[in-house]
């Protein structure tokens, strides 16, 4: 068992409040537990998704290079970021791996007379039971919590390596597509189309213009 030199002071609580102090101190355990098995369940999610990602885009390169119409340099941007996906997933999968972790309770072999930290020292009663149950919880919630905090920055780093990859790729795509946009291609204004159109012939507004006062039509010989 944790040495519970250090917690001796608790000895001066009630009853009462010692026994508070340990069941906190689980509930704290409990939570701990609850929480990484949560985060472990949303980094398996988040590590599928980039994975299917990396596949979509791995493929969507391939197709760019053994199709009829290839195109190695978007093929070369989807193959960037299909890795930059792989290695996120890589890092988001790491925090799963199975590691040591505190669990709530106590081995019964920890409370064999030896093992007791005030063996000797103290008697071993329930007061010193709950004192040493105390320090045991103490050292399993800063080791729990130092390792989530580990595997909090590991998630944080898959995350911004995967928000940044897709807004690399986005605007490497909009640059490649504005660049392949001809220059010499100009949108027309139609109202100058119709005032640049060419005047029509003398000869065929003159037949107009007699078709108009003699209240009959016929069309000019090159017309017809």
């Amino acid at each position: 068992m944790a040495s519970g030199n250090n917690f001796q002071e608790l000895r001066n609580l009630p009853a009462d409040v010692l026994a508070e102090v340990v069941r906190e101190g689980e509930l704290r355990v409990e939570a701990q537990l609850a929480t990484a098995t949560a985060a472990d369940q949303r980094a398996l999610t988040f590590a599928g998704f980039q994975i299917a990602s990396a596949t979509a885009a791995l493929a969507g390169g391939i197709a760019l290079i053994v199709g009829d119409q290839k195109d190695f340099t978007l093929a070369l941007l989807a193959g960037l970021f299909s890795c930059a996906l792989l290695i996120a997933a890589g890092i988001a999968l790491s925090t799963v791996r199975p590691k040591e972790f505190h669990f709530p309770g106590n081995r019964p072999g920890n409370w064999l007379p030896s093992q007791w930290a005030g063996y000797g020292i103290h008697k071993l009663n329930l007061t010193q039971a709950r004192i040493e149950q105390a320090s045991c919880l103490e050292t399993m919630i800063a080791d729990n919590a130092a390792s989530a905090s580990s595997q909090a920055k590991l998630m944080h780093q898959s995350m911004d390596i995967t928000i940044w990859a897709a807004a690399i790729a986005a605007i490497g795509l909009l640059t490649i597509v504005i660049l392949r946009v001809p220059t010499n291609v100009r949108v027309q204004d139609p109202a100058k189309k119709v005032l640049n159109a060419p005047e029509q012939p003398k000869l065929w507004r003159h037949h107009i213009e007699s078709a108009s006062c003699s209240g009959s039509y016929q069309a000019p010989p090159e017309q017809r």
